[in-house]
């Protein structure tokens, strides 16, 4: 496979992850909201949405440091950023996988390629 196959492959692998990523984060809120009013505390739900949420966290570091941190009284533009972070997760994701990928590549092909190959005939 190419380069380029790799990249694209790549970017289709991003947009998977953090679109799998969003929904589950979005499902283990709401049940987590729904449970907790019965116990309080940290939850399976808090701790399973920051695994979860993971494929998310570079996304959300650009989209604070461009808007600014959600706090009590949030302007629209941060409300936008928090909006916005999977759609900046997307190419950081694709381009981090992209990385690893060819330097998992590289190395596989240079330990396939020697000079010292005896040809058979």
């Amino acid at each position: 496979m190419t380069s380029m196959g790799r990249f694209k492959r790549s970017c289709v692998y991003g947009i998977a992850v953090v679109v799998a990523s969003t929904v589950s984060v979005f499902i283990l809120v709401a049940l987590g909201s729904k449970a907790d009013g019965q116990n309080s505390g940290t939850g399976v739900f808090d701790i399973a949405s920051y695994v979860l949420g993971f494929p998310l966290l570079l996304g959300w570091i650009v989209s604070t440091g461009i808007f600014g941190p959600l706090g009590s009284c949030a302007t629209p533009t941060q409300i936008l950023g928090v909006f916005l972070t999977p759609v900046i997760g997307i190419p950081i994701d694709a381009c981090l996988i992209f990385a690893v990928w060819e330097v998992f590549h590289r190395k596989a092909s240079r330990g396939l390629q020697s000079g010292s190959v005896l040809h058979i005939r």
